[in-house]
């Protein structure tokens, strides 16, 4: 019972949304070109014997494939069920699901490209399930990637606040002789004559707790637009 309720709570746990955000988009499409290039470069599905003056030109197909359906699912997704795909109802476990249903989805069109373009491919099951694995295989490390986008950017996606630049100024706010990057800060809370304060350390999500006002903290918020009471 206790690994079922640790896995119903971690696959209950909020997520962050790729293509809300236009960054996630560029990512995609980088990734994309990604795998074109290490399709042509590792030539699996026995392609290294088959030749063709648009060989090169037909293998990057792949990549095109992989972008193409991906922007359509979830442009139709999030048209269909608005609800359900946005970043306030996202979670681990519709990752998961999408994610594999992608998988299969993608590995059913390079097989059909493969029969129709390349003529390795068979109509067979065999012919079907060696291109899902080798789909699978190849897709792992660029969903690995965007995955790790996705979890960098789930914490301040969660509160509305804006990701983070590498051009970012970096400031500073103080408080009780405590100094925490701004840019690294999530949310305050209070609580009576004290004040919480939400903020991300090497990508995890910390909490100091100091006896302030929350008063004294807003008069020092005012030069940061990003932030709002709520």
């Amino acid at each position: 019972m206790a690994i079922h309720q640790k896995t119903t709570a971690f696959l209950n746990r909020p997520f962050y949304l790729l293509i809300s955000s236009k960054p996630g988009w560029y990512y995609t499409s980088a990734f994309a070109a990604f795998i074109s290039l290490l399709l042509c470069f590792e030539q699996p599905f026995g392609l290294h014997h088959w030749h063709h003056p648009l060989k090169h030109l037909i293998i990057s197909g792949f990549g095109l494939i992989f972008l193409i359906i991906y922007m359509l699912y979830y442009w139709l997704a999030t048209y269909i069920f608005p609800e359900s795909f946005c970043n306030k109802s996202w979670t681990v476990g519709k990752q998961a699901t999408t994610s594999l249903l992608l998988f299969v989805t993608i590995g059913t069109a390079n097989w059909l490209y493969s029969m129709a373009f390349i003529n390795q491919a068979e109509l067979s099951v065999v012919s079907f399930i060696q291109i899902q694995f080798h789909t699978l295989i190849f897709g792992i490390l660029p969903q690995c990637l965007l995955l790790m986008f996705q979890s960098k950017q789930l914490v301040r996606t969660q509160f509305g606040l804006p990701a983070i630049s590498n051009n970012t100024k970096r400031e500073t706010f103080t408080i009780k002789d405590e100094v925490i990057d701004i840019n690294d800060i999530v949310l305050f809370k209070a609580n009576e004559n004290y004040v919480f304060v939400h903020y991300l350390q090497d990508g995890k999500l910390k909490r100091k707790d100091f006896r302030f006002t929350m008063k004294k903290v807003e008069k020092e918020l005012n030069q940061y637009p990003q932030f709002a009471r709520c």
